[in-house]
Parts: structure tokens; C-alpha cells; sequence
């Protein structure tokens, strides 16, 4: 665990390090390379251990390299996440950089990105917008643009997907809604169910419901811009919350297989579902696997009204010494066309798009794409048209099409939320949920390492 800490902190300051020495190396502005076309190069420096990820961005090269002035190339700074760090990745391209080869683009983790920012190594997006025209603020969904913004006005990365994990209730059960899932609500939904239920269908120790469960109580505790955190009581009730769940659940007996009814004859009160777009995925997740049942998506349980983890694989930086700044301006502009985020989004289910003007297409191009779905589409989660003949499979209708899209208009996006300090914070909840150690001295200890974590960033 420390030693993934260290290396994912070592990561951006390496980075920034070697980013500094080439800036200062000559006064003297560089200078693009251009192809035997006279097209000038858009070098693009990719950081990951993720090669789906990878493949997303590959995959823009064709359309981008059409245009008749810019030449996108892609360098891989990948590592192997069984064998190799971040670190590893980090140390290749700084070595490049400080031989003269300065990447263009950088993409890379949020983590990465904010590092750099935080160093002044990167270029201020709000500037390059203004400069160069495209894509500018206002075009982007309102909570991707408030998320990707400092608290200084300055936008050091921007992404172009996003993925969200939610939790899902059954409407015919329960009347929540997203607005009032607190977790006092979670606790007192549960408390007054007439039949003792599962709280959700995986119930053992920070199973993957129980983790977004507990990053959603982070949620409200922790300023991720700023890496700030304020534990309060909410944090402790969760985890007392969770802790008497678990114990129960070991003596629950249920079919795993058929976990998925659970949710609609009442035997749980939630499930747990990741969304990545409007297509054919959200409507084998949200919709088919529950035989199209009146769900809603609420998010997990907060302070202040649920709200879902998103998940955000990459974002695009422009370091201040990059020599071609327009092309690389120009490929985020292409990443973020109305005809990247659609391919995106329908043929790669590559997650939700990120500027307004391509919710509503992709909602109306959902009508026939989405309802158009073979049953059997759905695998092994819903098998009820073989069973029945006159089995009529559900529908996408325009009350779950806009539901969808205001759920993603409104969730709240942390791009720059600090994995490093997550990881510290469930390996502490993990000890309470196993028993060894108290809510309270959970965050008395968190408090303590929290405080060391933050300032070694500094």
C-alpha cells in the first residue's frame, strides 16, 4: 500500500521535474515538426496501465488525421499493473522530455494531470480556448465545466467521457429519490423495511457496492481540489451502518445467481449498476437485467442528496513548452466533435459524452438503437423470453430517456479526486467493517494519516 502511495506521488513530481529542466534548457520558442506533406505533428504522450483506454484514443487518430494540417502520433507510456507502477510509465517520458522530446499532448491520469498543474507545468486550457477558438466553456455539459475548473478560474485538463456507478432502487418498494438519499435515509429505509431484507445483493466486506457505499460518505468529507478532509458524523454512522449489515448478511441465504430478482420482488433494496452512455449497455444494465421494472437511479448516500461515483479514465493536458499547442488544442476540439462523442458513446460504449449539444441526438438516436436490442442481448441477465412466449421485453421509453439525461447532466464529477487518499481511507474502513478497530478511532487514525499524506504532497 505505501509503496503504491510513494509511486503514485513520485509519479507527477518526476514528470514535472524533468518538464522544468527542458523549459529552462534554451530561451528559444520551440519549434513543430511537420510530415513530408508539410502537415505539422501533434505528439501525444499517453500514460496508462489501462489498454481499453488506450484503444478509445487510437481509435480518434483516423478522423483527426483527415484534416489537411495536423498529423496526430501517438508515444504509449504503459506499464503492466501486476508487475509495474505509474512510476515506471512516468520515468520513460521524463527521461524523454529531458532529452528534448517534449510531448505535444499529455494524457494521462487526473492524478498526473493535477500534479503537473499544481507544479505550473501545464498549459491554462481557459487560455488556449480564447487563443485558439473551437470548443470553448459553455459548450461543455455545466457539471463537466465546473469540474475540470480550479477554484483560480484556471482549467489545467479536460476529459472527454466519463462513466458513472450507481446504485439502482425499485421504485414499487420505496419512493427515494436521489435528492433526499442521504445516509440518514439509507439507515432508516432499511430499519423499517416490513420483511428483513439485504441492503444490497453483494454483501461481503467492501464488495464492490459497500466500496462506492463508503466513497459516496467520502464524498461530502473531502474537498478534492484542494485535498482537504473534514470528517463528520455521517463518515462514523456509515461504517456502524455497514459493519451491522455485513454481520447479517452472513447468514442470508440467497441464490447469487438470481441476485437480480432480488431487486424486484423486494428481497434487497438496492442493486448496483455502472452506466457507460446512452446505448445499448445502459439499456441491458438499467432496464432489461431488472425485466423493466420502475427503477431509479439515486446514486449513493451522502450529506447533502445521493449522488453517483464517476469514474473518469483519462484527461488531456498541453504542457507550457509544448511546441505545437494549436494541433494539440485542435485534437482535444476533435475528441470533443459531435461525431467523436456519438462513435464514443453508440459504436465503443466508451461512456457518456461531455458537451450538451450531444445528449439530445444520442437520446433521439436511442429510440431505434436502444429499442431495437434482440432479448438475448442481455446475456444471462434476464432468460424470462424463453420461458414465456408472450414475453414482450421492455422498452426505452422517453420517461427513462430523460431521466438519464438529467441524471447525468446533474452528477457530480471529481476528476481530481485523490485515489492515493481513498486507498488510505478504506484500508482503515476495512478494519472497522472486519471488526478490529472502532468507528471513532477509525477516524482518529484517518485524521492523523490524512494529515501526513497532505502535507508530503504539498
Amino acid at each position: 500500500m505505501k509503496k503504491k502511495l510513494l509511486s503514485l506521488m513520485l509519479a507527477g513530481s518526476m514528470l514535472a521535474a524533468a518538464t522544468s529542466c527542458s523549459s529552462s534548457k534554451s530561451s528559444t520558442p520551440p519549434q513543430p515538426t511537420t510530415t513530408e506533406q508539410g502537415k505539422t505533428i501533434v505528439n501525444i504522450a499517453y500514460i496508462d496501465s489501462n489498454y481499453e483506454s488506450v484503444g478509445y484514443l487510437k481509435k480518434s487518430l483516423p478522423s483527426f488525421n483527415l484534416n489537411k494540417k495536423y498529423q496526430a502520433e501517438i508515444d504509449y507510456y504503459t506499464f503492466d499493473i501486476e508487475t509495474e507502477s505509474q512510476t515506471t510509465a512516468c520515468n520513460r517520458l521524463s527521461n524523454d522530455i529531458l532529452s528534448g522530446k517534449v510531448p505535444d499532448l499529455i494524457a494521462a491520469s487526473p492524478a498526473v494531470i493535477q500534479r503537473l498543474y499544481k507544479n505550473g507545468y501545464v498549459a491554462d486550457l481557459s487560455e488556449i480556448m480564447e487563443e485558439y477558438g473551437g470548443i470553448q466553456k459553455n459548450d461543455l455539459l455545466d457539471n463537466v465545466a465546473e469540474s475540470i475548473t480550479m477554484d483560480d478560474g484556471t482549467i489545467p485538463g479536460i476529459f472527454s467521457r466519463f462513466e458513472l456507478i450507481t446504485s439502482i432502487v425499485n421504485a414499487n418498494f420505496t419512493d427515494i429519490d436521489s435528492s433526499s438519499w442521504t445516509l440518514d435515509r439509507a439507515i432508516k429505509e432499511y430499519n423499517s423495511a416490513e420483511n428483513k431484507m439485504l441492503f444490497t445483493y453483494l454483501m461481503q466486506p467492501l464488495s464492490d457496492d459497500m466500496d462506492y457505499f463508503l466513497k459516496g460518505a467520502i464524498m461530502s468529507c473531502f474537498d478534492y481540489k484542494s485535498n482537504e478532509f473534514h470528517p463528520n458524523n455521517g463518515m462514523a454512522d456509515a461504517l456502524d451502518f455497514i459493519a451491522d449489515m455485513n454481520s447479517y448478511a452472513e447468514d442470508y441465504q440467497f441464490d447469487y445467481w438470481y441476485h437480480l430478482d432480488n431487486l424486484i420482488t423486494g428481497k434487497s433494496l438496492l442493486n448496483n449498476v455502472r452506466l457507460s452512455g446512452i446505448n445499448s449497455r445502459y439499456k441491458q444494465e438499467a432496464i432489461m437485467r431488472f425485466d423493466g421494472a420502475p427503477v431509479s437511479l439515486i446514486g449513493y448516500p451522502t450529506t447533502d442528496g445521493g449522488k453517483p461515483y464517476a469514474i473518469i479514465p483519462s484527461m488531456y493536458a498541453i504542457p507550457t513548452n509544448a511546441a505545437n499547442k494549436e494541433g494539440a488544442w485542435a485534437f482535444i476540439c476533435c475528441l470533443l466533435s459531435m461525431d467523436e462523442q456519438k462513435s464514443n458513446n453508440l459504436e465503443r460504449n466508451g461512456g457518456f459524452p461531455v458537451i450538451k449539444s450531444a445528449v439530445q441526438p444520442l437520446l433521439n438516436e436511442s429510440s431505434v438503437n436502444l429499442n431495437s436490442i434482440n432479448n438475448d442481448s442481455s446475456g444471462s441477465y434476464i432468460m424470462r423470453a424463453d420461458e414465456d412466449p408472450n414475453y414482450e421485453k421492455p422498452l426505452m421509453t422517453d420517461e427513462k430517456k430523460q431521466q438519464l439525461a438529467d441524471y447525468i447532466s446533474n452528477a457530480e464529477l471529481l476528476p481530481y479526486k485523490s485515489e492515493e487518499a481513498e486507498e488510505i481511507i478504506c484500508e482503515e474502513f476495512q478494519a472497522v467493517i472486519n471488526g478490529k478497530l472502532s468507528s471513532d478511532k477509525c477516524i482518529e487514525l484517518l485524521r492523523d494519516r490524512l494529515a501526513t499524506f497532505l502535507a508530503e504532497r504539498k
